[in-house]
């Protein structure tokens, strides 16, 4: 019964979150308030008890990716949802699975005190000073 009580917790919370979401919808849009509000979620609903080292993130990351693929091959629509899950309507597909990566990826970059925003630049910035399909790689 504990466990269902904590689960209906969360849910509930989660309601209270999704209205703030939409009440605060312009400033989570920016890469620094979706870094907050994933880090915030993350902590709301107990992914953050304990530390995970580098090497898990990344794996972990690399499972998004994984999915993503696994729903590729599988021929899934981009984006749909599972009426079967629980609680329903669960978002399913390559766009939920890239969605699960960036939230991890906010969530890890806040807990690391990352500027992602501020890294995207100056990254983008070095990659317009390549030339044309650098290295000559096929892909």
């Amino acid at each position: 019964m504990r466990e269902e009580t904590k689960t209906q917790e969360v849910w509930t919370g989660g309601e209270e979150r999704l209205k703030r979401i939409n009440t605060h919808l312009e400033d989570e849009l920016t890469i620094p308030g979706l870094q907050r509000a994933c880090l915030a979620d993350a902590e709301a609903l107990g992914w953050t008890t304990e530390d995970i080292d580098f090497p898990e993130q990344c794996a972990l990351l690399h499972s998004e990716v994984s999915e993503a693929l696994e729903s590729y091959r599988k021929r899934e629509p981009y984006l749909w949802h599972d009426p079967t899950s629980s609680p329903p309507n669960k978002p399913c597909g390559i766009a939920s699975e890239y969605a699960d990566l960036a939230i991890r990826l906010f969530h890890y970059c806040e807990k690391m005190g990352i500027d992602l925003a501020a890294a995207i630049a100056t990254k983008r910035r070095y990659n317009l000073t390549r030339g044309y399909r650098h290295g000559g790689k096929r892909i």
